[in-house]
Order: C-alpha cells, then sequence, then structure tokens
C-alpha cells in the first residue's frame, strides 16, 4: 500500500470521535478529488454499479448449500471458485462435489484452503487463546507437505465427497 494512501486512512480514523475507521466516512473524504484515495476508487457509477452486482452475484452462489443426509444432515457449499478459474476473465465457479472427485482440483482447493489458513494465523497471531488452533493448522499444514512435518500424526481418513446436486431446488441459502 502506498505511504500516502495509509497516512490519509490514518488521518480520517485519528479525526473519528472513537479512534474507528468508518467506511463511510472514508467514502466522503475520498470523494474530494484532491484525496489521496480518490483514484483508488471507481466514480463511473455504471461501472461501480455493474460490479457491485457481481460482488452481489458471488456472494449469491458462495452461499448456495445442500443439505447431505449421510452426515446428519450437515450443509455442504455447493459451488467453490479455484484461483485458476478466478484468473480467467469473468472467473468462475465449480461443483464442489467435482472438485472433491478430481485429484488435480482437490489438491488446489485443498492448497488454496492452506493458504487461506496461513492468512488466518498471520492475521490474528496475537491471540494467544488461539494457540491449539494455530498447532492444529501447522499439522494440517505438515500432512500437505511432509517436508515440513515434525513428527505429526498420518492424516485422518478423508470423507467422500458430497454428491453432485441435481438442481437448484436442492440448494438453500
Amino acid at each position: 500500500m502506498r505511504v500516502e494512501i495509509a497516512k490519509e486512512l490514518e488521518r480520517i480514523r485519528q479525526s473519528h470521535p472513537m479512534g474507528l475507521l468508518v467506511p463511510v466516512e472514508v467514502l466522503r473524504e475520498a470523494a474530494d478529488p484532491v484525496s489521496p484515495l480518490h483514484d483508488e476508487l471507481e466514480w463511473d457509477n455504471n461501472k461501480a454499479g455493474h460490479e457491485y452486482r457481481l460482488n452481489q452475484i458471488r456472494t449469491l452462489i458462495r452461499e448456495v448449500t445442500v443439505e447431505y443426509a449421510p452426515y446428519n444432515g450437515k450443509m455442504f457449499r455447493v459451488y467453490a471458485s479455484l484461483r485458476e478459474d478466478r484468473v480467467r476473465q469473468d472467473g468462475g465457479y465449480r461443483v464442489i462435489a467435482e472438485i472433491l472427485s478430481s485429484d488435480r482440483l482437490r489438491v488446489q482447493l485443498l492448497d488454496e484452503a492452506l493458504r487461506e489458513m496461513n492468512y488466518f494465523r498471520n492475521k490474528y497471531r496475537e491471540l494467544n487463546e488461539l494457540a491449539a488452533v494455530f498447532a492444529a493448522m501447522a499439522q494440517a499444514q505438515a500432512q500437505r507437505h511432509p517436508e515440513n512435518d515434525h513428527g505429526g500424526e498420518p492424516p485422518p481418513p478423508t470423507l467422500p465427497p458430497p454428491p453432485a446436486t441435481s438442481g437448484a431446488t436442492e440448494a438453500f441459502l
């Protein structure tokens, strides 16, 4: 992040009575064409509206789940977006059951999960209360990358993937 943007955000935060960085206030400040934040935002309402609706659609897609009876009615996501799909123009989502049924795609999803776990661990590393969670994450990382294993247990058996959905009628938001 550029220094001038970080400084501007900090200036806005310090001006808040409770020391909060409030997005609506940041937007108000960014609307000024001389603000260092101004050029970071899309000000063409047609383009911005289109992008906002795409983000709403992405949220809807991520929220679709299906109940899977063999797992005591546990809800499973129906769709996932893999990194290889997100780099394509317009992106895309795959059915989770298809991802889990393909060794190649399953490895990609696992690698993405491990990257997200590392992000989570780095974001909350100051919270000692999560030490046990971080230890479990390290064990999962070592199982995926045995060269980093320091005497960990063998990986637990994996559950079979949930069945592919037969249509939107099985999905719940």
